[in-house]
């Protein structure tokens, strides 16, 4: 039986272990040249909900090393609900993209391929990872890193909106839940939109659109310390439509469940018009389509964490939808559409990378048991 067919009707536990075991039964082990990279698979260990990956990595010739100090020559990735699919345009398996306003369907194809997709991955994490170092001085050999881990989403990731609604723009935003035509609460397509906008066909009717992104995080050392975070969402369209002040902001979320959203979901992204932001917003006009975005948390976004459950992050647009400025004509839009987590799981998937060491608390502790 495909794998795509076991993973039917699985909970998200159950489909993180299943395609944890493919990964690991695949033979891998070996240097590989990514564009500029030369990454070599030491080993592969199937975890909880996910695979280790043993690495060593060379960029044009010269060693990478890991590590607050880049005296670690192999790195540890831990990736939890890893994916197995990477784009193929001749691939066996489709996803229908349905653009909510104009209803175009876009078909994207993949192919199961648990190889590329860890390497994919690696790749990914590498060129944006904090603690990477070139040719260290310090660097150990055989030295094995603790830890960066790479965490996909829960089932539950998608957008809460309000639309079709004849009001003014801020009772739109201030709603305390999502209403309008159409699915209000949708975390079951393959792509969600961050947007406001006034629709001017009949209207103008404000349209909000509040995206959410749950995370297990559970498996992080409860002593560890946070190095780095770095939250990543696939854009696959944009479009300003001459609205400079939009913006993307990363803001903690809370939902019903994590599996899920309703439309009660819709106002639970912080305070309506200062919500703690978790990072450096993206505007508008630096936005990459067709490319991973990253939002690097601060420290009030790594203060979210949750290392003993679900770690909630959302994107909100900013210039309009936090700061309450007036879309300013009846058919201004500013919006992204990105990838939402595939049953399957694909390399383009929304994910939350961490750097984590060792903290002084874990020091300590080992100290007094010796």
């Amino acid at each position: 039986m495909k794998l795509e067919n076991l993973l039917k009707n699985k909970d998200s536990k159950e489909r993180a272990s299943l395609k944890a075991k493919e990964i690991a039964k695949v033979a891998f082990r070996g240097k590989y040249k990514k564009d500029k990279l030369e990454i070599e698979i030491i080993d592969i260990q199937e975890i909880e909900g996910g695979v280790s990956v043993f690495v060593k990595v060379w960029k044009e010739k010269k060693q990478l090393s890991f590590g607050l100090d880049g005296s670690v020559e192999i790195e540890r990735f831990n990736i939890y609900n890893p994916p197995i699919l990477v784009s193929d345009e001749n691939g066996e398996v489709e996803r229908l993209i349905i653009d909510e306003k104009t209803q175009e369907i876009t078909i994207s194809r993949y192919t199961k391929n648990p190889k590329e997709a860890v390497l994919q991955v690696i790749e990914h994490n590498l060129s944006i990872m904090k603690n990477v170092h070139i040719n260290s001085k310090k660097i150990k050999k055989d030295k094995i890193g603790k830890t960066t881990s790479t965490f996909y989403p829960e089932a539950g990731d998608g957008r809460v909106k309000v639309s079709n609604v004849t009001e003014s723009w801020g009772t739109s935003r201030a709603r305390s839940t999502g209403v309008g035509a159409g699915t209000i609460a949708d975390y079951t397509s393959a792509t969600m939109r961050c947007q406001s906008s006034n629709d001017g066909n009949g209207g103008p009717y404000p349209l909000v659109f509040r995206t959410f992104f749950p995370f297990d995080t559970s498996a992080l050392p409860d002593t560890d310390d946070i190095d780095s975070a770095i939250f990543s969402a696939y854009v696959t369209a944009k479009s300003s439509n001459n609205q400079a002040a939009g913006t993307f902001a990363l803001v903690q979320t809370t939902q019903a469940s994590a599996s899920s959203l309703v439309a009660g979901d819709f106002n639970q992204c912080g305070d309506l018009n200062t919500p703690d932001e978790g990072a450096t917003r993206i505007a508008i006009g630096s936005i990459s389509t067709s490319a991973y975005n990253n939002w690097t948390l601060n420290a009030t976004g790594e203060g979210w964490i949750n290392k003993t459950g679900n770690t909630y992050l959302g994107i909100r647009e900013g210039g309009y939808d936090i700061d309450g400025a007036n879309i300013s004509t009846s058919s201004g839009t500013t919006r992204i559409d990105m990838y939402a987590s595939e049953q399957a799981g694909t390399t383009n998937d929304p994910k939350l990378v961490i750097e984590h060491s060792a903290g002084a608390s874990a020091f300590v502790a080992t100290m007094q048991i010796i």
